[in-house]
């Protein structure tokens, strides 16, 4: 692992995925921190990237992970997104037995307002599912990675077929 990303001093692995790695990393110009994605096979997957990014640029809601930048890093696109301090739902329901039905509802409430507004944006994320929500310490739940998301247009959904995790 590199000691930084573009100007970024990386900290620690955050996780790791099939597809690609994030980091916790320190903006120097900033001093804040950020999570960075990387892919692990970057150059073929190099509009990826840059499309979620593009996607992801124009969302700036309450329960959706903001974006703050995007770079490129030894010829390797990389995406820079507010650090959450939390734990993912997906976590969250390893570590609990069953949730208090007032937190399962302040949960669901928070994505499905954060899906709203990516549909009213035209935006569909195709990949909820609690490996992809992150709930911050104060409980407020925030969808993140829309690798696969898409702009939807009446033409799209004429013309092409949508995949997605069912």
């Amino acid at each position: 692992m590199a000691n930084k990303i573009g100007r970024f001093e990386v900290l620690r692995k955050l996780g790791e995925g099939a597809q690609g790695k994030v980091y916790l990393a320190r903006d120097p110009h900033l001093d804040r921190p950020v999570a960075i994605k990387t892919l692990l096979h970057a150059s073929d997957h190099m509009n990826t990237l840059l499309t979620e990014a593009r996607i992801v640029s124009k969302l700036q809601h309450k329960n959706i992970v903001a974006l703050f930048d995007a770079g490129e890093h030894e010829a390797a696109v990389y995406l820079v997104y507010a650090f959450v301090e939390g734990q993912t739902l997906a976590q969250l329901l390893c570590d609990e037995i069953t949730l208090a039905p007032v937190q399962a509802a302040k949960i669901v409430c928070g994505i499905l307002e954060g899906a709203s507004h990516a549909h009213q944006q035209g935006i569909v994320h195709l990949d909820l599912k609690p490996s992809n929500i992150i709930i911050a310490e104060n409980g407020q739940p925030l969808i993140m990675d829309f690798g696969i998301a898409r702009s939807i247009t009446q033409d799209s959904v004429k013309n092409s077929q949508i995949n997605g995790t069912p």
